[in-house]
Parts: C-alpha cells; sequence; structure tokens
C-alpha cells in the first residue's frame, strides 16, 4: 500500500512536470501565430485549435504574462516601454477573440485583465515621475531629482514587480518626501488602473461578479497583494495634520483621502463576492471580514474627518457599517423615526461583517445609551426584530405587549421581573398588581388557554402574598423599603421574629401568620411539599420565645382546674396564634392545614420542644380548639 502511494505521487508530479513542460512549449508558439495574424491576418495553427480548453486557459494566461515582463527596448524611456506593452498585450487578447481561443478561456480572462491593469498601473508611476520632474514638487535634492520616484527599478522590463516597487515606495517616505508624496504616487495607480479596467471591460469580459461564476477571481487591485498597500496608505493618511505645512494643499489631501478610501473599501468588498462565495472558511474567513471591518473603521473614520458626514455616511450605508450610520445620524441629531426608516426601507435584513442585523445594532445601541422609549419606538418599524431582541429583557418587552394588547405575554414579562432577585420590594409589588391587572384582560380576551392563565394567575397572587407578609414582618412601614424576600427568607424572618420575647405578643402573633401564610404559597421553588416543616419550625419559634413561660405553667398545670388551665394557655402566643391561624383557615380544603391538625406538624412540633412542655401543647390543643 505505501508503494503504491508513493507510485502515485511519483506519477503525479512526473504529470505535472510533463504540463509545465507543454504549457511553456506552447507559450512561444501563441506568441508567434500572434506575431503572424497582426502582420497578414492569417489563421492560428492547428495546433492552438486542437488544444483542450484548461490548455489554451494556462497558455493564454502565461503568454500574457511573458508581454508584461518582456524585456524592453534600451532605446525606449520607461513610459514608452510599458505603453508599447499595453497596446500589445490588448491586441493579444483581441487576437485571442478573432481565432477563437478566447471563447474557451476561463480562469485567464481575470488574469488577462490583471495583466494589463498592472501594465496601466506601472505606465501611471512613469507618468507622475514625469510630472515630478516637470517642476510641480519640490526639488528636495537641488539636483532636480526627486527621490520617491528616481529609481522605479526594472518595471519597464518587469511590470509584474509593480506591488513590490509601491510597497518600497510607502516605505521609504520618511527619509525621501513627505508622506503626501508617497500616498499621492498610490493614488495615481488607483486612478488609471480603476479607468483601464472600465475603458476596456468589453475587451477582457472578466466577470464583474462571484455568484454562480466558477472561474471567478477578484480583480488585481481587489487582491490580498494590493490591499496591504492600500492599508498601508490609508494608514499614512490618518497621521497626516491638515493643519501641517507638508507642501500639499488641501485639495490633494482630500483628493488622496477620496481615492485611497474608496479602493481600499471597494477591495475588501469586491472580494468578499469571492470569499463569501468560496470554499474558505474556519479562520480565514473571520481573518478576512475582520480586516475589512478594521478597514471601515479607518477608512470612514478619515472620510469624516477630511470630507465630512455625508461622505462618511455614504460610505458607511454602501458597506453596512452600522457604527458609522449611526455615528452620523447622531450627530446630525436624526431621530428614531429616521432610524427606523433605515431599517425597513433601506438596511431590512442587512448585516454588517460581524453576522449582527442593523435593527439588533440600532437596538443594542439604544440599550447601551439607555434609551428605553427609543427601542419601544423602533417596534413600529421592525416589530419582529424588537420582539426578539426583547425576548431576554422583561423590563421592557411588557411595555411593548401592552401596547400591541398581547395581555398574556405582558402578564408573563411581569411575573418575570417581579420574581427577579434584588428587586426592590415596592417594585415587585408594581409589578405584580399589573400582572394581576393583564392578566384579567388576557381572561377576557381568551388570549390563552385556561391552565396557561391559571397558572400566571397563580404566580401573580402568591407573590403579592409574598409582599404582604413582607410588609407584615417589617414595621413601621418604612422598614419594608428593602429588596423584595424570597419565600425562605420571609420564613426564616418569621421564625427570628417568633423567637425574640422582646416583641410585643401581638407582633409576634402577626409575624407567625406571616410565616404560615408564606409557608403556603406553592408557586417557589420545590412547591408547597416543605410547607409542614417550615410550619413546625414556626409552632416551635412561638413556644420557645415563651419558654419560661410554658415550663412554669407545664409545673403548676397537675394542680390547675381545667378553666384556670385553659385561661392560662389562651394567653400564650402559640395558642393566640393557632386561634387566629384556624379562623382565617376555616373550611377552606384548597389549603394546607399548618396547625396542629396536620399530624406531620404536630409532631414535627413535639420532636422540637421539651417532652414536659409538649405534654402541654397537647393538652392545649384540645382546651384551645
Amino acid at each position: 500500500g505505501t508503494l503504491a502511494h508513493v507510485e502515485t505521487e511519483t506519477e503525479g508530479a512526473a504529470d505535472s512536470v510533463q504540463r509545465s513542460r507543454l504549457i511553456a512549449s506552447l507559450v512561444p508558439i501563441l506568441l508567434d501565430s500572434f506575431d503572424r495574424h497582426a502582420a497578414s491576418a492569417s489563421a492560428s495553427p492547428p495546433i492552438l485549435r486542437d488544444l483542450s480548453s484548461p490548455d489554451v486557459d494556462d497558455a493564454a494566461e502565461a503568454a500574457g504574462a511573458a508581454i508584461v515582463d518582456a524585456l524592453a527596448p534600451a532605446s525606449m524611456t520607461g513610459r514608452d516601454a510599458l505603453s508599447d506593452k499595453a497596446v500589445r498585450h490588448r491586441a493579444f487578447v483581441a487576437f485571442l477573440s478573432e481565432v477563437g481561443l478566447y471563447g474557451r478561456t476561463r480562469k485567464a480572462r481575470p488574469a488577462l485583465a490583471d495583466q494589463g491593469e498592472t501594465l496601466a498601473g506601472a505606465a501611471a508611476l512613469f507618468e507622475l515621475r514625469e510630472e515630478m520632474l516637470g517642476g510641480r514638487h519640490t526639488d528636495t535634492d537641488g539636483d532636480g531629482r526627486v527621490p520617491l520616484l528616481e529609481d522605479l527599478g526594472d518595471l519597464p522590463s518587469h511590470a509584474s514587480h509593480l506591488l513590490e516597487r509601491l510597497k518600497i515606495i510607502l516605505a521609504s517616505e520618511a527619509a525621501d518626501a513627505s508622506p503626501m508624496d508617497a500616498v499621492e504616487a498610490v493614488v495615481h495607480v488607483v486612478e488609471d488602473v480603476v479607468e483601464h479596467r472600465q475603458r476596456h471591460t468589453d475587451l477582457y469580459d472578466a466577470p464583474a461578479t462571484a455568484p454562480g461564476y466558477p472561474g471567478y477571481a477578484s480583480p488585481w487591485r481587489c487582491g490580498e497583494d494590493f490591499r496591504h498597500v492600500l492599508v498601508a496608505a490609508v494608514k499614512m493618511l490618518s497621521q497626516i495634520d491638515p493643519g501641517m505645512d507638508d507642501g500639499a494643499a488641501d485639495g490633494r489631501l482630500l483628493h488622496c483621502v477620496q481615492v485611497i478610501t474608496g479602493a481600499c473599501l471597494d477591495s475588501y468588498a469586491e472580494d468578499a463576492l469571492n470569499v463569501d462565495h468560496g470554499t474558505e472558511r474556519g479562520p480565514a474567513l473571520v481573518e478576512f471580514h475582520g480586516g475589512y471591518h478594521r478597514a471601515k473603521v479607518s477608512c470612514i473614520s478619515l472620510l469624516q474627518r477630511h470630507l465630512g458626514d455625508e461622505a462618511a455616511y455614504e460610505a458607511s450605508m454602501t458597506h453596512f457599517y452600522f457604527d458609522g450610520i449611526v455615528n452620523v445620524c447622531n450627530r446630525q441629531k436624526a431621530d428614531v423615526h429616521f432610524l427606523g426608516d433605515l431599517v425597513r426601507n433601506f438596511m431590512n435584513n442587512k448585516r454588517d461583517s460581524t453576522g449582527v442585523s442593523f435593527a439588533k445594532f440600532i437596538l443594542l445601541w439604544y440599550m447601551k445609551q439607555n434609551k428605553v422609549g427609543e427601542i419601544l419606538k423602533l417596534a413600529k418599524y421592525c416589530p419582529e426584530d424588537v420582539d426578539n431582541f426583547l425576548a431576554d429583557s422583561p423590563e421592557i418587552s411588557w411595555i411593548v405587549d401592552l401596547e400591541n394588547k398581547r395581555y398574556d405575554r405582558a402578564a408573563t414579562s411581569l411575573t418575570k421581573i417581579a420574581y427577579q432577585q434584588g428587586k426592590h420590594l415596592d417594585d415587585t409589588c408594581l409589578s405584580l398588581s399589573l400582572a394581576k391587572m393583564s392578566l384579567i384582560l388576557a381572561e377576557k380576551k381568551k388570549m390563552a388557554s385556561d391552565q396557561v392563565l391559571s397558572d400566571l394567575k397563580a404566580f401573580s397572587e402568591d407573590g403579592l402574598v409574598l409582599v404582604r407578609c413582607q410588609e407584615t414582618l417589617f414595621e413601621p412601614p418604612h422598614e419594608a423599603n428593602r429588596r423584595a424576600l424570597s419565600r425562605s427568607e420571609l420564613i426564616a424572618e418569621a421564625v427570628l421574629a417568633l423567637s425574640d420575647a422582646s416583641r410585643p405578643q401581638e407582633s409576634r402573633i402577626a409575624a407567625c401568620l406571616a410565616g404560615l401564610s408564606a409557608a403556603e404559597v406553592a408557586t417557589g421553588g420545590g412547591g408547597a411539599t416543605d410547607a409542614p416543616q417550615h410550619a413546625a419550625a414556626l409552632w416551635v419559634a412561638a413556644v420557645g420565645g415563651e419558654r419560661e413561660l410554658w415550663t412554669e405553667l407545664a409545673i403548676r398545670a397537675g394542680g390547675m382546674a381545667d378553666a384556670d388551665l385553659s385561661a392560662a394557655l389562651a394567653e400564650m402566643v402559640q395558642c393566640r396564634a393557632m386561634e387566629a391561624y384556624e379562623a382565617g383557615r376555616g373550611t377552606d380544603e384548597s389549603r394546607p392545614d399548618l396547625g396542629f391538625g396536620s399530624a406531620t406538624v404536630r409532631e414535627a412540633v413535639l420532636r422540637g420542644v421539651d417532652p414536659v412542655v409538649g405534654r402541654l401543647l397537647e393538652v392545649s390543643c384540645t382546651l384551645c380548639s
């Protein structure tokens, strides 16, 4: 198996070498046929007509590259040599069309278009060099030369080195010329490259968009290599102070900002068609969109700084830079209705490079600004987005639900708010009261099943019971102005109150009844299954608060008449609370029995007190009943 694998790899490598040799042999034949055709309009030789489409693709691209990097005649200036190459390259593409070979190409088309742009960009540098030498720029060396473009290397013979030359120009600007001169060289290249593509679109017939075109490749000026040059130029522009006397007029700076930022952003936008519809996924895709976002931040910041809000807004809309849109609208005092119209009419379902929709971005922005009213107004323009956004924000969603007469949903949100930990008692009371009112309306409108409405009603009513318990436990009323306590916390507070012998009997009795009411609440964690356990703790605490009285009475009980014993027991907190509890409960069978009528409660209490007192408690059950 290993040997077979090695043989397969060897065969593949051999095939690759053989194919490279084939293409290399076809290039001079193709160029010779082109020259002969130009001289006499002769047909292409049979060897070319019989080629497969992949061979035509590779041979055409390689022949075009040979023209781009052909040795320039020593007798010609750099600009003339590049102009001559550009004419020859276009004629070569026209030749491929005339002899029927261009129609059989796919990937060669964008490659040939890129080669034409490369020649146009290289020629632009020589054109700018001549303008500089003509005196438009300052002679920094005093010898009639401009160091920035003094040495353009071997561009006339190797135009494909254009990108490397641009990188050198930007990297050496600090020592040789002003930042504006360096950036302006890139601007000159960009403008001529774009003009070339627009002028010769029909000739190259390269695809403009990616979807559905498997052979698509981004234009050379939108590729990653050239984008590095553009990003470097943007960074350089951001460091130029408009007020500095660097020899550049304001018009030059503004023009450079407009061209470079536009080219940089368009580079990402064009390449995004290729990236998003291609097979690239994972970290590479994340890095691309991260770079796109960083370019939006820097480019649109430059546009706003030098060209104002209108230019920044237009670029932000074009490239879905939501920060830029919102910041301009905020500076221009645009109200929420303007943004709402944008969401509904222009940016519907649009997402930024991080995948966030414009509607969600606006909602998040308003939430950070604590502008709840604006969020509610947006519900008119994008109700589904607002609903989804507020799904985890019941503090706001209930208002939207009430405005839209969704009373069952409003009640649900209000109940959630009431049961949140750390809520102020007054806020909890208000939320539960509003929930109860919403439920009344929901029942009238039949907005939910009876079971759902019944459950919501139980939650709101039980919550109000807990509010009343807390108001009872903490007197005077101003002491109740604290966070709303949970069921278990209220029962614990009631036990403490009952155990405090210094408190008046009436206060302790009220605390016992409040604790029992809290124990009855069934819509908390664990329901009311633990109610007997909590009730027993309350009764034990009631006895414990008068432990000495109970002990003394237990000693004297044997020599007392029943009437006297009954009268003495009737004055005890436990007996008075038990009497009040039984009277309040009455014959309501839906309420659990948390008094001594419950064997579970009674047995738990007797286990929690002194046996002597326990026997007296059993007597009290008979005498006080």
